[in-house]
C-alpha cells in the first residue's frame, strides 16, 4: 500500500509539472516605451468589442491583470473575453467564458487558418469575481506560453502554465469581449530576457 501511494504521488507530481511547468514565465519582463494601456471592454449583452495592436515587432511578452467588472446576461452569448496572438498562418487564443455567472472556463486554442488544431483547458481557473494576472510570452519560432496567476493556483506553485505553437512569431494582438465589462489594467507589452 505504501508503494502504491508513492507511485500515485509521483504521478500527481509529474502531472502537476506538465500542467503548471517549472517556471512561471520566460524571464525578467521589461515594458516597452509607450506600450502600457488600460483596456476596458464594456460590451452590451449579446454584442462584441475589439481592441488590437497591429505590430508586435521587437516585442515578445504581455503582462496584464484581468477583471470581469460586470457579467452580462444573454440567451446566446456568455460573458467572454479572448486574447489572440496571430500571424498570417494561424493564431493562438486564450479564451475565458463565465457560465451562469458562477464558473470560469479558460482555454488555450491553436488555429491554422479556419481549422482548430489543438486546445488545452486550464484545470484551476480563476473565480469570476477575481482579478488575476495573465502573462503571455512568445518566441521567434512561434512557441506561445500562457500563464495565469490566481487564488486557485496558490496551493500549487502560484500559477498554471500552458503552451501552444504558431508557425512563426505572432505579428498582431487582438482582444475581444462579449456580454460583459472586462478590464485589462494595466496591459503592458514588452520583452523578456532569460
Amino acid at each position: 500500500m505504501i508503494l502504491e501511494t508513492k507511485r500515485t504521488t509521483g504521478a500527481v507530481c509529474l502531472l502537476a509539472a506538465l500542467l503548471f511547468g517549472n517556471a512561471a514565465s520566460a524571464g525578467e519582463f521589461k515594458a516597452a516605451p509607450n506600450a502600457s494601456y488600460v483596456v476596458d471592454l464594456d460590451t452590451p449583452d449579446g454584442n462584441f468589442s475589439l481592441w488590437q495592436a497591429d505590430d508586435l515587432t521587437g516585442l515578445n511578452a504581455l503582462r496584464t491583470n484581468v477583471t470581469f467588472a460586470r457579467l452580462g446576461k444573454d440567451k446566446t452569448y456568455a460573458p467572454h473575453f479572448a486574447v489572440a496572438l496571430e500571424n498570417d498562418k494561424g493564431r493562438v487564443v486564450l479564451g475565458a467564458s463565465v457560465l451562469k455567472g458562477k464558473v470560469m472556463i479558460v482555454t488555450l486554442t491553436t488555429w491554422q487558418g479556419d481549422k482548430q488544431t489543438a486546445q488545452e483547458m486550464f484545470m484551476l481557473p480563476p473565480e469570476p469575481s477575481e482579478t488575476f494576472a495573465l502573462d503571455l510570452d512568445w518566441t521567434p519560432d512561434g512557441v506561445v506560453t500562457a500563464v495565469i496567476h490566481s487564488q486557485a493556483t496558490k496551493d500549487m506553485n502560484g500559477f498554471e502554465r500552458h503552451q501552444a505553437r504558431l508557425d512563426g512569431a505572432p505579428a498582431r494582438l487582438e482582444i475581444t469581449g462579449s456580454t460583459a465589462e472586462v478590464e485589462f489594467k494595466p496591459l503592458k507589452l514588452g520583452s523578456t530576457t532569460p
